[in-house]
């Protein structure tokens, strides 16, 4: 391509831009039509096009872009830049449907603004726009549009979806540029608005030097419109035309001489005739109105035809000869003239100065305005005109248009007429734009020094001031490089020469521009190399590869998670050894909220560690924000309790920190953060953000670093501000505390959190610094941030948490402030082997006892003499202290009296410090620190507190003697709750259970539901199957309830059976006046009939095989508040709060009832306690006994009686299986299926095969064997037989059980006992099961001598006199010579263990029953 240098007088080049820009003009308006895609293929020779169903029309081959189309290399797989009028397929924030969007342009990588080019309403400014356009869109990635308006863009693009080739409707739009410039000022761009608006005019000609002058020059204290204006490489001469056919008849008007004088005025007249349009033609001179065809016009026009000169096949024009031309008619010369065609005023042209300064005898009589000129569209159709009618025409017109091609050398070839040569003189004269637009002849014809002929001049372009200075502010990757590009890019004549050629050479000669986008691009193909090389330096630029998660997000990730799981760990040691005394005086509840402050920030620091999104930024913050919250508020609400409970102590007063209270001022924390996250999220929440920085080493390379950002700061400075300030409270707290008893003292350890905060604090500003600077890449960044967090929590996990679960764990017993090693017992060692047991319940009435009340209800330092004996108890209560005290309560809460002060009931020094036990009371709820410690009084120092329950209103507390304390082992607790739903705890159940000396005791302190009628009845029913099979605490609690594995059970609480008479009609009144006077007359016998839970017992509608003691005193409910029982009318009195209790087979006469009364001195309730006491010999008090060999056991001929349904067909899939406790046994004979079992689970219980749809299955082909060896029994050892539901999928379920005492089984020796019991679950009978069960004891030497049908058992089994019970610790077992092994054994014989042990048991049996004989079903 050829620059254009100074070619001033080349009259040969500018004929041939003239001929070159004057050629295609017919079809400039509209596409091509189309019936199919085949034809558009075929026309543009590409698959790119098709034809659109819309319109009808080909479409644009070029859409997907130029250079990729035709396959220049670098740019084959490179997407263009979408347009402001194209929505790409990564569009963000669309509002359009998916139609609208296309897959053949990208979003612009950078943030480079749209640049709107003016195409203008001639050719040459139309072919710049689009080689700006391509050129910045495809080569540069910068977003461009061609067109005045955003409407017109979508069109006159080069990219337009339609192949049509539509003028802008203004020439120069200066206003457009001025708007340009506001909407950037105000950060806005030209498709922000419909208005007129461009940035660049790409073709601007000398006419209007004035205006450029005045747009950049106008204000000097305003910036100026448009930069200062340069060259876009055209050179151009406008001038007068007459066409070849006129030069060669008439060739003097070929120059100004010939033009000019009177001489030549006759000669112009009669040549140049007026040219006339459709309309007028049709009225002045048709003879027919054009109703009928004459060679001229074919009809008449259309309303929008009128104005036509010309339109191929309807209309060829017409030059009238007026009275103008006739000279020879004309009264002077002044009025005789020719016609001449000029264009508008505002177009750099100076006709009037021209021809009237010149005297040449021509006229513009056209119909714009006051320079009565024509529109560019109207002078193309009136040189058709001239050339379809043979007329002559004189026309200033451009060396740049598209009209010369068309004719070629014909003899309507334009050719310049020559009038006198420019100066700098007449340059500097001619009329500005405002006086060749004016109304005043004279001032349009300006000064006659002005009159001289056109000069070859450059074309300027005018581009809007505000877009250069934008980009002049702009620095580093914001920097678009359009201007710098567009500014050193010069087109010249030559190359628009060279781009029409290529249209005229693709259309053959039709002068169509339907080719002129693929004649613009075959241009920029073959000059590629050259847009190339004037690029500016670093441009374009390209994105770095796209970030990926690395080695080191892989490790903050894994560090997050580990942190994380700590956290968890931490959170389950502190649940497991909450009951121990660091963590009561830690407080559980403040430790797990803390714990899960932890959780949260290393869920922030891992959700850093990944790719960041929308949702993971605002999670990030919520996370972080929660995290830092309930990590630091518990600790500063806990302490700042602390301090103000040391603070009262020196005031010598004392005071209960109520534990609601302080999770309602967290929780009031809890709400403000949370509602300030919400007006976060609503009003600006933090999403990602892509920051954009020049790599150093490459500044062509752009680095895309993702982060969470919202708009505003404030928020993240908000943030920081209050991690600051919550760490400043506690700094203040832990200085305040530092004098705190070392138990609750955490100032050091408070003070060591706040500075690790402090230093991570320190480290994240550090990081965020480092960033803003931009020292380390992005991608650094929220790995060292995600690192921070997780070594942050770490840390305050190691200096706060940590200590105090290893302490916890080295101390592991529960908390008892008058444990042994504090308190001893003064009352000696105990020596009754027996236990006493006081069980006592009462619903306490959501009212705070009295002292008096307490001690009417549990006995002072729990003497039994403070008990009413049953007869023939007296002499058992009559002295002596009980082992266990049980407290159940109901409606144990009540409101606090904030007003009254608890004053100190000693006096204090000032120097006195408060206690440990004052602060766990200070801690607790005020309930119950007051029932603790007025229990704790009551009973002294004696005992010790094992068991504290609340759930709900309900409590269950447990005291034993310091004496006892060491034997009880395995305290468990449970619990149920059978409110609403299941759900609330106003009723319910707590269970309790421990082992004293291979004993189990469980107590369940249970409030069932109340009112009166049969539906509450079944309601209480219900409670306690509920509490039964929730409230399980066993090893085998995931199949058995605590009435199979407990040795003895008391169920104790306000139960709320009712007095129940036979008549079911019988209104309430006299229920109550009926139960009344049973009352009055003290026939508790008889009121005692009716009692709803002995007669549930007497039918086995409840908790079957359990009793309770007959009531031998007035009801406990509903009674006044007072002593003595005064009943209120609304209830009918009942015997609602009781104790029943059970013992499993065999253990029944271990337990004895001493006492069973109301404790009528409890006045502050509507019922009165009841309280029972109970003599119990534990089975460690039993010498246990070791068997020297085998014990084997045998279950055989199963079959079970009425089971329940299990399955939603009616009937159930029954098993058998066999369960154990107390004693080793292993399963024999085993399939491979039970094996495999053992194998994943480690514990496997023997079990028969199941039946199918079956409620009374049978097993007589199969049995269960079990054995052990050397096995050690208790008197506590027992068997369960489990019925059990298979399931195919999911879990089977537990039907019911039994219990059998392995220690009375053995008491008869090798047996085969006939077993018939009852099944029980949830305390309920749920049917019978008879098996055939065989026990045995073979011999390793020799068969056991026969006594009649009895064993002599001193063989087999070893008595162990040991006074301690027979714990296995307390001593070695003495072997014997059965136990050791045969020296005849056969050592070849692998299987000698099972020979033996066959051998040995047919030899008992054949003892037993004789030679050959099967064991009888009954034996003595």
């Amino acid at each position: 391509m050829a620059k254009i240098s100074a070619r001033k007088g080349s009259f040969r080049i500018c004929l041939q831009l003239f001929l070159v820009f004057t050629a295609f003009t017919s079809f400039c308006e509209a596409g091509v039509s189309c019936e199919s895609d085949q034809f558009c293929q075929d026309l543009y020779q590409t698959a790119d096009t098709v034809c659109l169903s819309t319109t009808k029309e080909c479409s644009n081959p070029f859409q997907k872009g130029c250079l990729q189309a035709k396959g220049v290399k670098g740019y084959v797989d490179k997407l263009r830049v979408c347009t402001s009028s194209e929505e790409s397929p990564t569009a963000t924030n669309s509002t359009s449907d998916d139609n609208s969007r296309v897959d053949y342009c990208r979003d612009s990588k950078f943030d480079y603004p749209e640049i709107r080019i003016h195409n203008g309403d001639w050719a040459s400014s139309y072919i710049l726009a689009w080689i700006y356009q391509i050129i910045l869109v495809e080569i540069l990635g910068v977003p461009a549009s061609v067109g005045l308006t955003s409407e017109a863009a979508k069109s006159q693009g080069f990219y337009a979806a339609n192949n049509t080739f539509e003028y802008s409707t203004l020439t120069y739009p200066w206003d457009a540029l001025k708007l340009a410039n506001q909407m950037m000022n105000n950060e806005q761009n030209c498709e922000h608005t419909q208005d007129p608006c461009v940035h660049i005019l790409p073709e601007v000609w000398s006419g209007q030097a004035d205006k450029l002058h005045t747009l950049y020059m106008d204000d000097m204290d305003m910036p100026p419109v448009i930069d200062r204006p340069t060259s876009n490489g055209i050179v151009y001469k406008p001038s007068l035309m007459i066409p070849k056919k006129t030069a060669q008849e008439l060739p003097s008007l070929g120059i100004s001489f010939g033009l000019q004088g009177d001489q030549n005025q006759k000669i112009l007249a009669e040549t140049f005739k007026k040219p006339t349009n459709w309309v007028d033609y049709c009225e002045t001179v048709s003879l027919n109105n054009c109703s009928v065809p004459d060679g001229t016009a074919a009809r008449y026009p259309a309303e929008e035809e009128k104005s036509l000169y010309f339109l191929e096949g309807s209309y060829t024009g017409y030059f009238l000869a007026t009275d103008k031309n006739n000279c020879v008619a004309s009264t002077s010369l002044e009025d005789c003239h020719g016609y001449l065609v000029g264009p508008p005023c505002d177009w750099s042209a100076f006709l009037d100065s021209q021809i009237y300064w010149n005297n040449i005898g021509l006229k513009n009589d056209g119909p714009l305005g006051n320079s009565t000129s024509y529109s560019y569209s109207s002078m193309q159709e009136i040189w058709k005109a001239a050339n379809a009618t043979g007329s002559h025409v004189m026309m200033w017109w451009w060396l740049a248009s598209t009209e010369a091609q068309a004719f070629g050398n014909s003899s309507y070839s334009p050719q310049m007429v020559q009038l006198p040569q420019p100066s700098m003189e007449c340059i500097a004269n001619r009329p500005t734009v405002a006086q060749r637009c004016s109304a005043d002849p004279m001032e349009r014809r300006g000064s006659p020094l002005g009159a001289c002929d056109h000069e070859y001049s450059q074309l300027q372009r005018a581009i809007a001031s505000q877009l250069n200075i934008n980009n002049t502010e702009a620095t580093g990757v914001d920097r678009s490089p359009a201007t710098d590009y567009i500014t050193a890019l010069k087109i010249s004549e030559f190359d628009i020469i060279d781009i029409l050629q290529r249209i005229r050479a693709k259309g053959d000669g039709d002068g169509h521009m339907i080719h002129a986008r693929e004649a613009v691009c075959d241009f920029m193909v073959h000059h590629i190399a050259h847009f190339e090389a004037i690029i500016p330096p670093f441009y374009p630029k390209r994105l770095a590869p796209v970030f990926e998660i690395g080695t080191g997000h892989f490790v903050a990730q894994a560090l997050a998670l580990l942190v994380g799981i700590c956290a968890l760990v931490c959170i389950f040691l502190t649940y497991k050894y909450r009951e121990t005394k660091t963590m009561i005086f830690a407080q559980p509840t403040f430790m797990y909220l803390i714990l899960i402050g932890f959780c949260f920030v290393c869920l922030a620091a891992y959700l850093l560690a990944v790719l960041p999104e929308d949702n993971i930024c605002l999670s990030i913050k919520w996370m972080e924000v929660l995290g830092f919250t309930i990590q630091l508020v518990p600790i500063m609400i806990k302490t700042a309790a602390l301090n103000r409970l040391i603070s009262s102590s020196k005031k010598h007063q004392r005071i209960n920190i109520n534990r609601r209270s302080l999770l309602r001022k967290v929780t009031m924390w809890m709400t403000l953060v949370v509602l300030a996250l919400v007006a976060w999220t609503v009003t600006d929440p933090p999403k990602v953000t892509a920051f954009k920085s020049l790599n150093r080493d490459d500044p062509s390379e752009v680095i895309v670093d993702r982060e969470c950002k919202s708009i505003q700061l404030a928020w993240e400075i908000v943030q920081s501000a209050m991690e600051l300030v919550l760490l400043f409270i506690c700094a203040i707290l832990a200085f305040q505390s530092r004098n705190a008893i070392s138990v609750v003292n955490e100032s050091r350890v408070l003070a060591q959190v706040v500075y690790s905060h402090f230093l991570f604090v320190i480290l994240r500003v550090l990081v965020t610094a480092f960033d803003l600077a931009d020292l380390w890449s992005g991608d650094i960044i929220p790995i060292l941030a995600s690192c921070n967090h997780s070594c942050d929590t770490m840390f305050a996990m190691c200096i706060y948490v940590v200590p105090k679960i290893i302490k916890a764990r080295y101390e592991p017993d529960k908390y008892k402030p008058n444990a042994p090693g504090e308190s001893q017992s003064t009352r000696g060692l105990k020596t009754d082997p027996k236990l006493k047991v006081l069980v006592c319940t009462a619903n306490m009435g959501n009212a705070e006892p009295t002292r008096e009340s307490m001690e009417a209800w549990v006995p002072t330092d729990g003497a039994c003499h403070h008990v009413t004996p049953l007869s023939g108890a007296a002499k058992q209560l009559k002295k002596g202290y009980f082992d266990i005290i049980v407290i159940g309560m109901q409606e144990s809460t009540w409101a606090r009296n904030d007003t009254k002060a608890l004053a100190k009931t000693e006096a204090a020094k000032s120097e006195e410090k408060i206690s440990e036990e004052d602060i766990l009371n200070a801690l607790d709820k005020h309930d119950s620190a007051t029932l603790r410690t007025m229990v704790q009084d009551i009973v002294g120092s004696e005992y010790i507190q094992i068991v504290e329950e609340n759930r709900g209103q309900m409590r269950l507390s447990i005291w034993a003697s310091v004496n006892i304390e060491n034997d009880i082992k395995k305290v468990r607790i449970s619990g149920a709750n059978t409110g609403i739903g299941n759900v609330l705890s106003n009723k319910g159940g707590i269970v309790a259970t421990f082992d004293y000396k291979a004993t189990r005791f469980s107590f369940i302190s249970a409030h069932l539901a109340a009112h009166e009628g049969e539906n509450y009845y079944k309601n209480r029913l219900q409670n306690i199957r509920s509490i039964l099979r929730e409230g399980k605490t066993s090893e085998l609690s995931g199949k058995l309830d605590v009435t199979l594995t407990s040795h003895h059970m008391f169920l104790l609480g306000d139960l709320n059976f009712r007095t129940k008479f036979e008549e079911e009609d019988l209104p309430h009144e006299k229920c109550v006046n009926r139960a009344m006077n049973l009352v009055e007359f003290k026939d508790y016998e008889g009121l005692y009939m009716y009692d709803e839970l002995q007669k549930g017992l007497h039918n086995d509608e409840l908790l079957y095989n359990f009793e309770t003691l007959p009531c031998d005193f007035p009801p406990t409910f509903k009674v006044q508040r007072e002593p003595g029982f005064v009943y209120k009318n609304q209830r009918t009195p009942s015997y609602t709060d009781r104790i029943v209790f059970k013992s499993m087979n065999g253990f029944g006469s271990h337990l004895t009832p001493l006492a069973y009364e109301p404790c009528v001195d409890f006045v502050t309730s509507d019922h009165k306690p009841i309280r029972g006491a109970f003599s119990i010999l534990p089975n460690g008090e039993t010498k246990p006994r070791m068997i020297y060999g085998k014990l084997i056991l045998k279950l055989a001929r199963l079959q079970a009686f009425g089971l329940p349904v299990a399955d939603s067909s009616g009937k159930s899939d029954p098993y058998v299986m066999l369960m154990w406790e107390g004693v080793d046994l292993f399963a024999q004979n085993m399939s491979l299926r039970d094996k495999m079992r053992r194998y994943y689970n480690g514990q496997f219980w023997p079990r028969t095969g199941y039946r199918t749809r079956t409620l009374d299955p049978v097993w007589d082909d199969e049995e269960i064997h079990v054995e052990a060896e050397n096995p050690m029994i208790r008197k506590g050892s027992f068997l369960h037989v489990v019925v059990v539901d298979h399931d195919t999928f999911g879990n089977d379920d537990f039907m019911c059980g039994a219990t059998l005492s392995l220690w009375d089984l053995l008491q008869e020796g090798t047996k085969t006992h006939g077993i018939d019991i009852p099944l029980t679950k949830e305390g309920t009978l749920c049917g019978r099961i008879k098996f055939k069960l065989y026990v045995g004891f073979p011999e390793a030497t020799r068969a056991p001598a026969r006594r009649g049908s009895v064993i002599q058992l001193n063989r087999f089994i070893h008595f162990f006199d040991q006074s301690t019970g027979g714990d296995e610790e307390d001593g070695d077992i003495p072997p014997t010579a059965l136990n050791q092994v045969p020296s005849d054994r056969p050592k070849s014989t692998p299987n000698w263990r099972k020979e033996q042990t066959e051998k040995e048991s047919k030899q008992v049996l054949n003892s037993l029953f004789g030679q050959g004989a099967m064991p009888p079903a009954k034996t003595k």
